[in-house]
Protein backbone atom coordinates (compact mmCIF):
# COMPACT_ATOMS: atom_id res chain seq x y z
CA UNK A 1 0.00 0.00 0.00
CA UNK A 2 2.81 2.41 0.83
CA UNK A 3 4.61 1.52 -2.37
CA UNK A 4 1.49 2.11 -4.45
CA UNK A 5 0.92 5.44 -2.69
CA UNK A 6 4.42 6.53 -3.81
CA UNK A 7 6.18 6.04 -0.46
CA UNK A 8 8.84 3.48 -1.43
CA UNK A 9 11.07 4.27 1.56
CA UNK A 10 8.24 3.60 3.98
CA UNK A 11 7.35 0.42 2.11
CA UNK A 12 10.97 -0.78 2.28
CA UNK A 13 11.09 -0.11 6.03
CA UNK A 14 7.98 -2.20 6.73
CA UNK A 15 8.90 -4.91 4.21
CA UNK A 16 12.30 -5.32 5.86
CA UNK A 17 10.78 -5.42 9.33
CA UNK A 18 8.17 -7.98 8.32
CA UNK A 19 10.59 -10.10 6.25
CA UNK A 20 12.96 -10.22 9.21
CA UNK A 21 10.08 -11.61 11.27
CA UNK A 22 9.47 -14.34 8.69
CA UNK A 23 6.62 -12.80 6.68
CA UNK A 24 6.85 -14.43 3.25
CA UNK A 25 4.94 -11.84 1.25
CA UNK A 26 7.21 -9.09 2.56
CA UNK A 27 10.30 -11.07 1.57
CA UNK A 28 8.87 -11.52 -1.90
CA UNK A 29 8.04 -7.81 -2.20
CA UNK A 30 11.66 -7.07 -1.33
CA UNK A 31 12.83 -9.59 -3.90
CA UNK A 32 10.76 -7.93 -6.63
CA UNK A 33 11.83 -4.47 -5.51
CA UNK A 34 15.51 -5.40 -5.72
CA UNK A 35 14.96 -6.97 -9.14
CA UNK A 36 13.31 -3.76 -10.35
CA UNK A 37 16.36 -1.79 -9.18
CA UNK A 38 18.75 -4.14 -10.96
CA UNK A 39 20.11 -5.61 -7.70
CA UNK A 40 20.18 -9.36 -8.41
CA UNK A 41 22.31 -10.31 -5.37
CA UNK A 42 19.92 -8.64 -2.92
CA UNK A 43 16.94 -10.14 -4.77
CA UNK A 44 18.51 -13.61 -4.57
CA UNK A 45 19.02 -13.18 -0.82
CA UNK A 46 15.34 -12.35 -0.32
CA UNK A 47 14.28 -15.21 -2.55
CA UNK A 48 16.43 -17.61 -0.53
CA UNK A 49 14.88 -16.23 2.67
CA UNK A 50 11.46 -16.89 1.19
CA UNK A 51 12.20 -20.40 -0.07
CA UNK A 52 13.80 -21.74 3.08
CA UNK A 53 10.43 -21.54 4.79
CA UNK A 54 8.76 -24.99 4.89
CA UNK A 55 5.49 -23.54 3.60
CA UNK A 56 7.14 -21.23 1.06
CA UNK A 57 6.16 -21.19 -2.60
CA UNK A 58 7.35 -23.88 -4.98
CA UNK A 59 10.25 -23.24 -7.33
CA UNK A 60 7.85 -23.57 -10.26
CA UNK A 61 5.60 -20.83 -8.87
CA UNK A 62 8.53 -18.48 -8.25
CA UNK A 63 9.90 -19.07 -11.77
CA UNK A 64 6.50 -18.30 -13.26
CA UNK A 65 6.35 -15.03 -11.32
CA UNK A 66 9.87 -14.16 -12.46
CA UNK A 67 8.92 -14.77 -16.09
CA UNK A 68 5.86 -12.57 -15.68
CA UNK A 69 7.89 -9.80 -13.99
CA UNK A 70 10.44 -10.01 -16.80
CA UNK A 71 7.70 -9.75 -19.40
CA UNK A 72 6.22 -6.66 -17.75
CA UNK A 73 9.68 -5.09 -17.40
CA UNK A 74 10.40 -5.62 -21.11
CA UNK A 75 6.99 -4.58 -22.41
CA UNK A 76 6.06 -1.99 -19.82
CA UNK A 77 2.61 -1.53 -18.42
CA UNK A 78 0.24 1.37 -18.89
CA UNK A 79 -2.29 -0.08 -16.49
CA UNK A 80 -2.21 1.46 -13.06
CA UNK A 81 -3.15 -0.39 -9.92
CA UNK A 82 -6.48 0.87 -8.54
CA UNK A 83 -5.81 2.19 -5.07
CA UNK A 84 -9.26 3.56 -4.28
CA UNK A 85 -7.89 6.81 -2.87
CA UNK A 86 -5.58 5.17 -0.34
CA UNK A 87 -2.99 7.83 -1.17
CA UNK A 88 -4.98 10.36 0.87
CA UNK A 89 -5.08 8.01 3.85
CA UNK A 90 -1.33 7.44 3.62
CA UNK A 91 -0.63 11.17 3.34
CA UNK A 92 -2.70 11.69 6.49
CA UNK A 93 -0.37 9.32 8.33
CA UNK A 94 2.95 10.64 6.97
CA UNK A 95 5.25 11.80 9.74
CA UNK A 96 6.17 15.36 8.89
CA UNK A 97 9.67 16.66 9.34
CA UNK A 98 11.38 13.35 8.60
CA UNK A 99 13.41 12.69 5.48
CA UNK A 100 12.43 9.60 3.59
CA UNK A 101 8.72 9.94 4.32
CA UNK A 102 8.41 7.11 6.82
CA UNK A 103 4.86 6.59 7.85
CA UNK A 104 3.68 6.29 11.42
CA UNK A 105 1.75 3.34 12.73
CA UNK A 106 -1.52 2.64 10.88
CA UNK A 107 -4.71 3.54 12.72
CA UNK A 108 -8.36 2.45 12.80
CA UNK A 109 -9.42 4.85 10.03
CA UNK A 110 -6.95 3.24 7.63
CA UNK A 111 -8.13 -0.24 8.61
CA UNK A 112 -11.75 0.79 7.98
CA UNK A 113 -10.84 2.23 4.57
CA UNK A 114 -9.02 -0.97 3.60
CA UNK A 115 -12.01 -3.03 4.72
CA UNK A 116 -14.31 -0.84 2.65
CA UNK A 117 -12.12 -1.18 -0.46
CA UNK A 118 -11.79 -4.94 -0.02
CA UNK A 119 -15.57 -5.27 0.00
CA UNK A 120 -15.93 -3.65 -3.43
CA UNK A 121 -16.36 -5.82 -6.51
Amino acid sequence: MLYLADHPEGAMFWWQLAAGAGHQAAAYCLCLHHLSLGEPDEAAHRLHQLQRSPDGPSDEFVKALERFAGYVARRGSTTGVPTGGLEAEIERLVVTGHDGGLVCRPDQRLAERLHELAGRT
